[in-house]
């Protein structure tokens, strides 16, 4: 009976010694990971009990002047070995999460969150301007509080009209008859987008140079105006820059325009 225990007791031993590289046997397994599969970034040193996630510490997406916003997903995965759940999101700066919740996430899965942008404020934002903002998630894991942070560029063409001495109006004046010179209209686009624009002016009044076409980021145009009468001797009116496509500026851009000849009844000027 004593050489059958001991028996016993090398050939345990020896099984033991012969398969090292199979870890303590029958506990190979990969606890929470079904099929064997892990998200990306993540390995068996990372795989621990309980929920864990795993995502992004921040998340960029753009805002699109006078359309809808290019939503962005954020992918929280789990790799614990319980469910994740995902209870609460908090999100400042405008922003917001359009994913419905509660949501569980299974642990070795993950999920997709819709981060949605801010809408753009015609004739306030710019194209190129940045939104910042946040978004909180709690959750069941050990760090129960995530922060990511959020940011939206905004896209769109951004006009300034230059006219005249305060930028939106020009005033002509002449003696003796005789008609005034022609002053200049200028429209810059300082945005991060083209638009196309076209010139709508009223009667009394003559235009030359520009006529309409696209107008690119960082590009600039001017357009040369003057009284147009056969007989008034003052008139009023305006020239409107008439944009279209995504545009960040108040369409559209008026320009108040007035004129006044002394010194002759009649006044002819073309």
């Amino acid at each position: 009976m004593r050489r059958s225990r001991v028996l016993v007791h090398v050939l345990w031993s020896a099984a033991a010694l012969a398969t090292p590289a199979c870890g303590r046997l029958g506990f190979d397994d990969r606890a929470g990971d079904p099929g064997g599969k892990l998200p990306d970034g993540a390995s068996l040193d990372t795989v621990t009990a309980g929920p864990v996630a795993m995502l992004a510490a921040s998340v960029m997406t753009t805002t699109l002047c006078g359309g809808a916003s290019a939503t962005e997903a954020l992918t929280v995965a789990n790799v614990g070995t319980g469910d994740l759940v995902i209870s609460a999101a908090d999100a400042t700066g405008g922003f917001s999460m359009s994913t419905p919740l509660p949501l569980t996430i299974p642990g070795g899965a993950s999920r997709d969150l819709t981060v949605v942008p801010p809408d753009a404020v015609i004739g306030t934002d710019r194209g190129g301007d940045i939104k910042a903002g946040t978004l909180t998630l709690t959750t069941n894991a050990a760090d129960a509080s995530r922060v990511v942070n959020l940011a939206s560029t905004v896209v769109g063409a951004t006009l300034e009209v230059q006219a005249g001495s305060d930028g939106s109006s020009l005033a002509f004046s002449g003696s003796s008859g005789v008609c005034p010179a022609p002053q200049l209209v200028s429209i810059r686009n300082v945005g991060n987008a083209s638009a196309s624009l076209s010139v709508d002016g009223s009667p009394g009044f003559a235009f030359t140079g520009f006529s309409g076409g696209a107008l690119d980021p960082d590009a600039s145009t001017s357009s040369a105006v003057r009284p147009f009468t056969f007989d008034a001797c003052a008139g009023n009116g305006t020239v409107k820059y008439i944009v279209t496509g995504n545009v960040c500026s108040v369409s559209p851009a008026v320009v108040t325009l007035s004129f006044t000849i002394t010194g002759s009844s009649s006044c002819s000027c073309t």
